[in-house]
């Protein structure tokens, strides 16, 4: 009878343990204690702690889609190909200019 009663009160004991972490986790998770954040080692307090990148953009307006960051890239590589090919076209044109210019100055004495 004495080591029913035992169990009996063991198991009430550990139902209320575990409601009572139940509770405090429940609370824990709510209330969080935001832990100060202390001096820093360089001394220059006015300095803002640094986040995320993926924290520091909220909005999603000012998030782009994928597939358009894709199309810029694309652009931008066009672009520079067709850059490339007027560089090389006026820097051919100068070089048959200044061949011109080296061969019309031979003189023949």
């Amino acid at each position: 009878m004495i080591h029913h009663i035992t169990l009996h009160l063991t198991r009430a004991h550990e139902e209320q343990t575990n409601m009572a972490a139940t509770a405090f986790e429940n609370n824990a998770c709510k209330e969080t204690k935001k832990i100060p954040r202390g001096r820093p080692k360089s001394g220059r307090i006015w300095k803002s702690e640094k986040q995320r990148k993926s924290a520091l953009i909220a909005v999603r307006q000012l998030h782009t889609p994928w597939e358009k960051r894709q199309q810029i890239r694309m652009e931008r590589k066009l672009m520079k190909v067709y850059e490339k090919e007027l560089k090389d076209e006026t820097k051919k044109q100068k070089e048959v200019e200044i061949h011109i210019n080296k061969s019309s100055n031979i003189h023949v004495i």
